[in-house]
């Protein structure tokens, strides 16, 4: 099960004592995203989106941009392999979206993938979908955070696995294995989920960044992290 906290209200985790951050920041953010989700054009990206996943089991994606008017637009689909893909060119960029093939919240390799976009541009928003429709987003709090938790746990390369029909399937990058460890102990010792395990990781380790999930009443909730 989930531990919440609304945009109103932010109980500091056990995990994460004596790491606080701006709860106004959360919020704002949070607003953000609940007003992109809330969309009509959302609304049919998503929609896409899983039709698509459903047919090639393919990771696809989509990237929101700005017109000139300031009206929100969606990129085309591009389609990547079964666990990474591309983000798609589009003018004023501000967010992604893609969908795993798995019920599997963000991975590793969104992690610093998003990172990379948000220390850039702390508004940058990056939306997830599963094939079932729970649908996460990462929102950074914290850019000087960020920058700090990428120079102390660098990515680990992801491997290239060549394919029978000669192609070569590009594996994104890992958490050092400090990070590892500390998500497999929190799933196993404390029987948390993999979104609370990442929840852990990103308050626990000060990635500047933080996971939300989208609740049923369709507005994001900041998925919080199990106290060891």
């Amino acid at each position: 099960m989930f531990l919440w906290a609304s945009a109103q209200v932010f109980a500091q985790p056990a995990a994460a004592k004596g790491y606080l951050y701006d709860s106004t920041v959360v919020a704002q953010k949070i607003r953000h995203a609940n007003a992109l989700a809330a969309s009509p054009l959302f609304a049919e990206v998503v929609a896409r989106l899983t039709t698509l996943q459903t047919e090639m089991h393919k990771e696809q994606v989509v990237s929101f941009g700005k017109d000139s008017s300031g009206i929100t637009i969606a990129s085309p689909i591009r389609s990547g392999n079964f666990n990474n893909a591309s983000l798609p060119g589009i003018h004023r960029r501000f967010a992604d979206i893609h969908i795993h093939t798995s019920e599997h919240p963000p991975s590793s390799g969104d992690i610093y993938g998003f990172s990379d976009q948000a220390i850039a541009d702390s508004q940058y928003l990056r939306l997830i979908v599963t094939p079932q429709q729970t649908i996460y987003a990462l929102i950074m709090v914290d850019p000087k955070a960020a920058i700090a938790f990428n120079n102390k746990y660098p990515r680990r390369a992801g491997i290239k696995k060549p394919q029978a029909d000669g192609s070569t399937t590009f594996y994104q990058p890992t958490f050092p294995q400090e990070l590892v460890d500390a998500f497999n102990r929190v799933r196993g010792w404390l029987g948390a989920t993999r979104a609370q395990s990442l929840a852990y990781l990103l308050i626990k380790y000060k990635s500047g960044i933080r996971l939300l999930q989208r609740g049923e009443d369709g507005h994001f909730m900041m998925v919080h992290a199990p106290a060891e």
